[in-house]
């Protein structure tokens, strides 16, 4: 009877013990990204903070902001004014269990001249001669800083940054997919007065589902094209499709309501283009 209590006492114990690590926190707060606001740039962590000093360093110079949470947030916001110098970006941060770090983070994008772009064109078929490419569009002449492109392959999430530039509207640049199975990268950077990048992904875009979006300076999705193919299947099919899901909760993420667009099969005449803010399927002569 003695050693059952034992064993029953044990197990217990461990049970506990599994329970209780589940919750407890030993991490402090981890940098997200930060996105400009009209007149403030927000950090977001992912979880609250209760303390966080921001220390911009330039040499033996050093600029200093520090904030107190009575109510631990995740979502930080400091006044632009703050960043209105150069140098790198620290921060020194606890969380609400006590736990700190500090480390190096990228220096928020100021941009008050930012240029528009819209998704111009999409061919998803492709041939020897002619490569399955995008284009986007600037609408509206400005400065490319802290605007990125975003699509999916097979899942798996690509994002390209643009880098700093003034650019005039009515500009065009085109993305072309060339895959590489071992030697792809998923992401990296973009010239847009280059007007074009090969991309080496692993793979192509989807001919039947996929996401392409343009993400602003302040981080806003200001431009996507959510397609499906109904020759292959009715929409209702891909809903259901846990791929296709993530696509749509990944729209939701910055309060977007989507909207599909229906390509309706696929030849190497057919391009999605944009009229009237929407997209059609055009065929080509």
């Amino acid at each position: 009877m003695k050693k059952l209590f034992i064993v029953t006492f044990l197990v217990v114990l461990l049970f506990s013990c599994n329970e209780y690590k589940g919750y407890y926190d030993i991490d402090a707060p981890k940098y997200i990204f930060s996105a400009q606001t009209s007149d403030q740039v927000l950090f977001q962590f992912d979880e609250p903070v209760k303390e966080i000093k921001y220390s911009i360093r330039d040499g033996e110079n050093e600029k200093v902001k520090e904030i107190k949470n009575i109510y631990p947030v995740a979502n930080i916001y400091v006044e632009r004014d703050f960043f209105d110098t150069t140098g790198d970006l620290y921060v020194e941060l606890k969380d609400n269990m006590d736990n700190t770090d500090n480390y190096k983070i990228p220096m928020p994008v100021i941009n008050d001249n930012p240029a528009e772009f819209e998704i111009s064109d999409i061919q998803l078929k492709y041939s020897k001669k002619r490569l399955q490419n995008f284009i986007i569009k600037s609408v509206k002449a400005g400065n490319t800083s802290g605007f990125s492109v975003i699509f999916f392959i097979n899942g798996e999430i690509y994002e390209y940054q643009m880098e700093s530039e003034n650019i005039k509207a009515g500009r065009k640049f085109k993305f072309e997919f060339n895959p590489d199975k071992t030697n792809y990268k998923v992401g990296g950077n973009i010239k847009f007065s280059e007007k074009f990048v090969r991309l080496i992904t692993k793979m192509r875009l989807s001919p039947s589902i996929s996401l392409i979006c343009i993400k602003n300076h302040v981080n806003e999705i200001s431009d996507y094209c959510l397609y499906y193919d109904s020759k292959q299947h009715p929409l209702e099919y891909y809903m259901d499709k846990k791929i296709f899901k993530n696509m749509i909760s990944y729209l939701e993420s910055y309060d977007i309501d989507p909207d599909f667009t229906d390509i309706k099969g696929n030849t190497i005449r057919k391009h999605i283009i944009k009229l009237n803010k929407k997209f059609i399927v055009k065929t080509s002569v």
